[in-house]
């Protein structure tokens, strides 16, 4: 049967085909070998999707599937072996631990032993009255300014206290 067929056959089933084309469906259904097989199986699925009760019309499609089962080959799942190899990886995260510890450790604890010459780098480097060339232009502005003003304001004539202080890091 073509496909188109096979489309009518389910529509009939259904009950969504028109009288007059159910007749024709029915005539063609009687000419075509192995017609009865496939209006059974359209019925049974039919039954299946309105989740009717499914009666079986072949005892024989049980006994083949039935059959198929006894054929079937039983496959065995093989045992479940653990491994072992998880020791590794617990020693090398313990040992990452110890490692993270003492770094941390050495960091918050210094080793104060002046014995040794490791002193902290502030400790060694000397203070050096270092000055840069625009600080000395800008101290050269303030020292002419106070001294045309004679460092004293002109609101209030009291004498000006000027220090220049810079922050070196």
């Amino acid at each position: 049967m073509i496909e188109k067929q096979l489309q009518h056959v389910s529509s009939l089933l259904d009950d969504e085909l028109h009288p007059d084309d159910a007749g024709l469906i029915v005539e063609s259904l009687q000419t075509h070998e192995n017609s009865g097989k496939k209006l059974d199986r359209y019925a049974l699925i039919g039954d299946a999707l309105r989740d009717e009760t499914i009666v079986v019309y072949e005892e024989s499609f049980l006994n083949k599937v039935q059959r198929a089962l006894a054929e079937e080959p039983i496959v065995l799942a093989p045992r479940y072996v653990k491994k072992s190899n998880d020791k590794p990886y617990i020693a090398v995260a313990l040992a990452a631990s110890l490692a993270f510890i003492s770094v941390v450790l050495f960091n918050i604890f210094p080793a104060v032993d002046n014995n040794t010459g490791m002193q902290p780098y502030a400790e060694n480097v000397e203070e050096a009255d270092t000055r840069l060339a625009f600080e000395e232009e800008e101290n050269l502005e303030l020292q002419e300014y106070l001294r045309q003003h004679k460092g004293a304001s002109p609101e209030d004539m009291q004498t000006l206290d000027t220090r220049l202080v810079g922050f070196e890091k």
